[in-house]
């Protein structure tokens, strides 16, 4: 017992000292960054300053593609990833199909962007839009799927590959909603390899942060070049003035201190991951031994990052409100909740998009019974309280 202790002991002071040390360093890039004034020299060089350059070239190494381009924030990062796609198309009323189970600024950009979101029903165990919903959705003027990666889980890539290589591949495109899986794999590849695009939110809540920020990760030199465009209100600077003429934008950018920030956690980021999965796994097994949670399930091949921990639970509606409230003191102490129901509505519920009249009964299922933990900062003995908890509930 005495070794265990100060093993444990040993290993808190020398996590403690890492994150120090890293502080001390980030304050110093920070002086550095405000005594020079140039917060975001982009009037003075097209690509940024020399952190966002550097977290980009870092970022789009983690992820294993060629470029990265970095923006204000995750929402901005959608819309600039829908505008660089169907810039200079000569498309009519664009359609592309998408989830409602998703944060609203998935659909919204779409509209935003002046494509029309065409919803597909959700898988019920992983959560993720089905690829067999979105094939019978898929019309003459799809242009795009959005594919997002709930809860950090990936989606059945192989299955979006293989419907849009049956359709069109060459005027049907894969975008995917990469923002809550950072570091997620799917046979082998990290999310965000899998689409033209792929985007990513930096915002406080993520695991990966610089307060607010996004990234838009591509293989694509044409499809970069128009972000880097977007990012930088259109056409008015850079060294392609010619060839996007046509795109109308604004300023998109990330400043060198949120680059800073995010480029110094991006180097701790495995650690990170690496903890988030230890507590998934804790809270799956529990999950998997209880007769009342139905874990989300991981695709075959597949490895989450650990961001949230989704479930539902069998019965009915008031088995679900009767674990959260017998859990409730479990998100003392944290902002917002540890433990909680998810999403509110899906997209096509709310009031703005009630005129695209969709109907998703599967995702209207999972909205009813679903269970999120965000386990996060929990410390272990805490995350297993609460695996215990949900091994006991009977409902």
């Amino acid at each position: 017992m005495v070794t265990s202790s100060c093993t444990a002991t040993s290993t808190q002071h020398s996590g403690e000292e890492v994150g120090s040390r890293m502080i001390h360093t980030l304050l110093r890039d920070v002086s550095r960054i405000l005594r020079s004034e140039e917060q975001s020299p982009f009037f003075r060089n097209f690509d940024g300053g020399p952190y966002v350059r550097k977290f980009e070239r870092e970022f789009a190494h983690y992820v294993g593609t060629r470029h990265a381009v970095s923006v204000a924030n995750g929402t901005l990062a959608l819309n600039a990833a829908y505008t660089a796609i169907a810039a200079g198309r000569s498309w009519r009323e664009p359609e592309a199909v998408s989830t409602p189970y998703t944060f609203v600024a998935t659909i919204s950009e779409l509209v935003r962007a002046q494509i029309r979101p065409v919803f597909g029903d959700i898988d019920p165990e992983t959560y993720a839009l089905s690829p067999g919903s979105a094939a019978k959705k898929i019309g003459p003027r799809t242009r795009m799927v959005v594919v997002m990666h709930p809860l950090g889980v990936p989606a059945d890539m192989d299955g979006f590959q293989r419907t849009v290589k049956e359709q069109n591949p060459s005027s049907l495109t894969i975008c995917e909603d990469a923002s809550q899986a950072l570091g997620s794999v799917f046979r082998g590849k990290k999310c965000g390899q899998f689409g033209l695009v792929a985007c990513f939110s930096l915002q406080q809540s993520k695991s990966l942060s610089a307060g607010e920020g996004g990234v838009i990760v591509t293989n694509s030199e044409e499809v970069c070049d128009r972000l880097r465009h977007i990012r930088n209100h259109g056409n008015k600077y850079g060294p392609f003035r010619r060839r996007f003429r046509n795109i109308i934008a604004t300023n998109y950018r990330l400043t060198e201190i949120q680059a800073a920030i995010a480029l110094h956690a991006l180097k701790s980021y495995d650690r990170i991951v690496s903890a988030q999965r230890q507590r998934a796994r804790i809270l799956s097994e529990a999950m998997g031994t209880s007769r009342r949670f139905l874990a989300q399930r991981w695709p075959k091949n597949s490895e989450p990052n650990g961001y949230i921990v989704g479930s539902r639970v069998d019965g009915v509606h008031m088995t679900r409100e009767r674990f959260l409230r017998k859990v409730k003191r479990f998100n003392r102490g944290f902002p917002g909740y540890v433990v909680g129901p998810g999403y509110s509505e899906l997209v096509y519920q709310l009031p703005a998009f009630q005129y695209l009249r969709a109907k998703c009964p599967t995702a209207e299922a999972v909205l009813r019974h679903a269970v999120w933990i965000d386990a996060r900062r929990m410390p272990i003995d805490v995350v297993k309280d609460l695996a215990r908890e949900i091994e006991r509930f009977k409902g």
